[in-house]
């Protein structure tokens, strides 16, 4: 399987930068193939954040049929991300569902999302990005966990939660491989 690019945009001028830095030292520390892309400043975090899909879509026209995986620009890697060169055979998505069980559906997070070079993947991508633009007051990560659950044919994954491991709130889940640091806490307003 080929090596996925780990991908990343982030604003200038208002903390994100210095995430973002961060973010591609921990990937230089492992040796991962990183395209974090500086932006101009957005009117809202919303907005922001309902640019990722079409972001996500520049980034598969970039680099071809690699697996992208997109973590958030305060993200940090503190172990090698071993299981997304071992997807499972015919993976489209993977992301993790907080709280998820067998009769809650739980919440998809979306600060660390695993796109396969599949056709699956893709039309997942432009449903995502044209929604995220008829709706840009709905948060990016609801209407990908609607467009995920409500979807036929997509071969999807729930990534362990210390793939997607919010530093405090998940603290209980084991040691983090790619850790969440939450900056739009401090950032967004």
């Amino acid at each position: 399987m080929l090596t996925p690019i780990y991908i990343s945009f982030y604003t200038r001028g208002n903390g994100y930068e210095a995430e973002a830095m961060e973010l591609g030292r921990t990937l230089d520390h492992f040796g991962l193939p990183g395209d974090l892309v500086p932006l101009p400043p957005f009117s809202n975090w919303v907005e922001a954040c309902g640019y990722k899909p079409v972001f996500i879509q520049r980034m598969r026209e970039k680099h071809g049929k690699r697996p992208l995986v997109w973590l958030d620009a305060d993200a940090r890697v503190r172990q090698y991300p071993r299981l997304f060169l071992d997807m499972p055979l015919g993976t489209d998505f993977a992301a993790h569902w907080k709280d998820k069980t067998d009769s809650e559906p739980g919440e998809l997070l979306s600060g660390t999302l695993y796109f396969a070079p599949t056709k699956a993947a893709d039309e997942l991508l432009a449903d995502w990005a044209r929604t995220c633009s008829a709706r840009p007051r709905e948060w990016d990560q609801h209407v990908l966990q609607n467009l995920v659950e409500g979807r036929e044919g997509l071969k999807v994954q729930n990534l362990p939660p210390n793939y997607t491991q919010i530093f405090d709130l998940m603290a209980g889940a084991g040691e983090p491989v790619i850790e969440h640091m939450q900056a739009s806490r401090r950032l967004r307003r």
